[in-house]
């Protein structure tokens, strides 16, 4: 039997919504495979036995701490094999190539995208650029400083996080500058948009099924107020449109889109590409490449149950290739996509 870890926490702001994820995976836990759960927290690993009880902050306590080695993890005197990793880690340094890097490097190969493409997708201005360069519709923006002279209303988002976390929308040079000192609390970098008022959202997921990239049913949030925010997303019941209820052209373009940035950006696993709809034009907004519950609602109504997109998954996971450069292939993907 494949022993397969599953990683969830981290030190993210997305912390809780890791520990939601991996709490739902593990239900659906596929029989064939052995899950050896490890939780992240304060730069810790912790092995969980008895992990659906002791599932975030009681693990570190509870848990036993152990540390990776090559091809496996080190639990006590334990020595344990991992054919594969699934993440369920959420922003920070789950997301942002960090964690795909300390894997790479102790030989454990993982789901979802490696860790160039990683840090790219995190970080919204890069991926801007580089979705813009290859051809994909995305709104302007700039980095945001104090010193902004654009028009108003404008969207105000830290460069590097997820969940709606630190977003606000500005109507004037005051509400601006406090959008952008809140904003600068989570991170560094604030990008600027222009606010597209009346926008609709819309959500798809990718991944490979049998070398073939397919996208899953379409989903259209309906926020409380004028932002799909963090509230919206996970402590309230958000009215949702599953499937989206929008015309043949809209949904083939939206399906269109999300599998060609899969293609293109080389991705791996499940990632979800939400969208803006203003003015008769659709728009990449952004690209999770560890989405939340992996998205598991969008593949479900596409046919493809949570125990099954696991399995799918674990299945796409390939070891990794000794003596090549570790990016070749993305790199490759990039290029060729970029002619």
């Amino acid at each position: 039997m494949k022993r397969i870890a599953l990683l969830y926490g981290g030190r993210s702001w997305e912390h809780d919504i890791s520990v939601i994820t991996a709490i739902q995976l593990g239900e659906f836990w596929p029989d064939e495979y052995q899950l050896i759960p490890l939780y992240l927290r304060d730069g810790e690993i912790y092995s969980i036995v008895d992990w659906k009880r002791y599932a975030s902050y009681t693990a570190k306590l509870r848990g036993k701490r152990c540390t990776f080695i090559t091809g496996g993890v080190q639990i006590g005197n334990h020595r344990v094999p991992l054919d594969a990793a699934l993440l369920a880690t959420h922003g920070g340094e789950g997301e942002d190539g960090t964690i795909q890097s300390v894997l790479r490097y102790y030989g454990i190969p993982h789901s979802g995208p490696d860790a160039l493409i990683s840090g790219l997708c995190m970080d919204k201005w890069l991926a801007k650029k580089v979705l813009s360069a290859l051809g994909f519709p995305v709104v302007d923006g700039q980095i945001a400083t104090e010193n902004y002279r654009g028009e108003f209303p404008v969207i105000l988002k830290p460069a590097h996080l997820g969940s709606s976390i630190g977003i606000t929308v500005a109507h004037d040079r005051e509400a601006y500058l406090q959008g952008l000192y809140s904003a600068e609390t989570y991170d560094k970098t604030v990008l600027v948009e222009p606010y597209l008022e009346g926008a609709e959202e819309y959500n798809c997921a990718a991944l490979a099924l049998d070398g073939t990239v397919i996208s899953s049913a379409i989903e259209r949030p309906a926020p409380t107020g004028k932002l799909y925010s963090f509230s919206d997303k996970y402590l309230q019941e958000c009215k949702r449109q599953l499937p989206a209820r929008l015309s043949a052209e809209l949904e083939q373009e939206i399906h269109r889109l999300t599998c060609e940035v899969y293609q293109k950006l080389g991705m791996q696993g499940v990632i979800r590409v939400d969208f803006l709809y203003h003015g008769n034009r659709l728009y990449i907004n952004e690209i999770n490449t560890v989405p939340g519950a992996w998205s598991y609602r969008l593949w479900s109504e596409a046919g493809l149950p949570l125990r099954r997109l696991i399995q799918t998954v674990i299945k796409q996971i390939t070891p990794y290739e000794k003596g090549s450069f570790p990016y070749a292939q993305t790199l490759q993907s990039l290029i060729g996509a970029a002619k």
